[in-house]
């Protein structure tokens, strides 16, 4: 997405936050000039206007019709893994292009006229001399979607993620649309301050918890226990049964908890993706009753924590060292024991 090609715009700025500046609208090069003395409507053949702002500073525009709009951009992040889903179900998405990272924006827009108004058609960021177009993954806050209309007093939110640098320091959100009036809004973002996600889910410590997804779907996730014993004993339909390990074996018995933190409904991990790493061997779960709720993965329903075991059988003179789970496709999380 290249804003330098597309000129017009769709908003003039009326309120004292919004200063103007103008730029040629032929050819690639934006030439500034000085901003208005008051807030009164721009004549349609005026140039179109350069807006500069602090990131997280509130733009307000109007156009030639009486439309008008608050755009606020909020809640930067950056993060190596992207997570994405608008059900029950979530994935992990890496950048394409090695080097780089993911930029997360919300854009929150109001509508504050009096007639049904387009959203400004055009985002962008530029660091590093380059331009970056947002690409639309399924955000669980929403993709934003240039095509919505905002009807009178409603608010539009939903996030922008561009592929960026990852050495890259500072940048612009860009903000450019065709209405009545033209304007391109720059947001500078000290890129430094912004919080980063490594995405790193290995080598964590039992009873460290991680958390899979953003708002939406979204769970925590813990390996809370890790224990060996030769025997244990659990209730089955009201009676009580002892298990004991073969000759030369032992039980190890992993406890783990998970808690829906986001909203509607989430999938959990399968017990067929969980691995125990004991000496130069790894070992998938056993098909035992254990003492508490057996671990079943599945749906868990918004608001709900639960704790649950899983059971491995390995050799008596080998002791567990590392727990490995796939959270969700593509992404292993492992605790060291």
């Amino acid at each position: 997405m290249d804003l330098r090609r597309r000129q017009l715009c769709k908003y003039v700025v009326v309120s004292g936050l919004a200063g103007g500046a103008g730029c040629q609208t032929s050819g690639p090069a934006v030439e500034t000039v000085e901003e208005p003395d008051s807030d009164s409507d721009l004549d349609a053949n005026e140039p179109v206007q350069t807006i500069d702002r602090e990131f997280g500073e509130t733009v307000r525009l109007k156009s030639g019709d009486g439309e008008q709009l608050a755009v606020t951009p909020t809640n930067a992040r950056l993060a190596s893994v992207f997570f994405e889903g608008e059900s029950a179900d979530i994935s992990s998405v890496e950048p394409e292009t090695r080097g780089q990272v993911f930029l997360e924006i919300a854009i929150d827009v109001e509508n504050t006229g009096g007639g049904v108004t387009d959203l400004p058609d055009e985002i962008s960021f530029r660091a590093d001399g380059s331009e970056y177009g947002f690409d639309e993954y399924a955000n669980p806050r929403g993709s934003y979607d240039e095509l919505e209309n905002i009807s009178p007093g409603s608010t539009y939110e939903a996030l922008v993620t561009f592929e960026i640098p990852v050495t890259a320091s500072e940048g612009e959100l860009v903000l450019s649309s065709e209405h009545s009036f033209d304007t391109i809004v720059n947001w500078s973002l000290d890129l430094d301050t912004v919080t980063r996600d490594p995405g790193d889910y290995t080598d964590l410590s039992i009873g460290t918890g991680v958390t899979v997804g953003r708002t939406g779907p979204q769970f925590s996730f813990t390996v809370a226990s890790v224990e060996t014993m030769q025997e244990y004993t659990y209730t089955s339909s009201g009676q009580s049964e002892t298990h004991v390990a073969d000759d030369g074996k032992q039980f190890v018995r992993v406890t783990v908890s998970a808690e829906n933190t986001g909203t509607g409904r989430v999938k959990l991990p399968r017990p067929s993706v969980f691995t125990l790493i004991a000496g130069s061997s790894q070992y998938e779960h056993s098909a035992y009753g254990v003492r508490g709720e057996t671990y079943t993965g599945g749906l868990l329903s918004e608001g709900v924590q639960t704790e649950a075991e899983l059971l491995f059988e390995i050799p008596e003179d080998h002791d567990p060292s590392r727990v490995e789970i796939e959270l969700v496709d593509g992404l292993l999380g492992t605790w060291t024991v």
